[in-house]
């Protein structure tokens, strides 16, 4: 699908536990050192999975939902396994959103520096700044720096 990105379809399974032990066997198989020139790498995969008819329809729905999936494992760490589920889709739609309207919060100057002073308590006085970056916006109001 892309540079280290692979799609595996796999038809005449029913069950999701049957579909995880396979993709148990993939994380397993490439968690194994390979010998190479003398050196040994290793690697880690993450895997997305999804079911149809019950995660989608069509081929476009499918790749779209298991790169949800997928995003979520990688996010999990390396070696992890991760279904789709109705409310990854969600949040990705609120994360998508969330960065139209910074992109426009950057044109909109919504953007906005806060000072807070680093204090020498013994000495009684200020000794330097951090500069924090705030987001006012317009309908969602004060967006933490941890959330954008």
């Amino acid at each position: 699908i892309g540079g280290d990105e692979f799609a595996l379809i796999m038809s005449n399974l029913t069950r999701p536990e049957d579909v995880l032990a396979i993709a148990e066997r993939f994380v397993a198989a490439f968690a194994d050192p390979l010998p190479i020139d003398g050196l040994e790498i290793s690697g880690a995969i993450s895997v997305g999975i999804v079911l149809a008819p019950r995660d989608g329809n069509n081929p476009h729905e499918l790749l779209k939902h298991v790169d949800i999936a997928l995003y979520r494992a990688k996010k999990s760490g390396p070696g992890t396994i991760r279904f789709f589920e109705a409310s990854d889709d969600q949040a990705a739609r609120d994360r998508r959103a969330l960065q139209r309207d910074l992109e426009q919060a950057i044109e909109a100057n919504q953007l906005f520096l806060v000072y807070q002073p680093f204090l020498d308590i013994r000495k009684g006085r200020i000794t330097g700044f951090e500069a924090l970056l705030r987001w006012q916006h317009p309908a969602r109001g004060l967006i933490p720096p941890s959330v954008f």
